[in-house]
């Protein structure tokens, strides 16, 4: 981590390791809906007890809401890769300006 206090409007303070870590939680978060809940709802959405009938309307309704959870999950490997392509970005920014700084530019 690299800061600077001196010039410019204030302090900048870079720590790419803990976006790192969110990425990571994220990523995780994203496996166990892929892993576990997924396996789940696909089985869930599977059954047919209410396919047919009065519940049938009902039954479409929760299947739908099944298949919302499951954008949870994409959220999460989403954000995954967004944290993980900026904590890089910021890093590389980092690094080029502590460059620029020792260079006295």
């Amino acid at each position: 981590m690299r800061t600077m206090a001196e010039g410019g409007g204030g302090e900048i303070s870079l720590n790419p390791d803990e976006l790192q870590r969110f990425a990571e939680r994220a990523q995780s978060i994203g496996d166990l809906f892929q892993n576990r809940i997924r396996p789940e709802i696909e089985r869930l959405s599977g059954l047919g007890y209410y396919a047919q009938g009065e519940a049938a309307d009902a039954f479409a309704h929760y299947r739908q809401a099944l298949e919302k959870m499951m954008d949870a999950g994409d959220f999460y490997y989403r954000a995954a890769q967004i944290l993980a392509l900026v904590a890089e970005i910021m890093s590389g920014q980092d690094e080029a300006l502590a460059a620029a700084i020792n260079e006295g530019r």
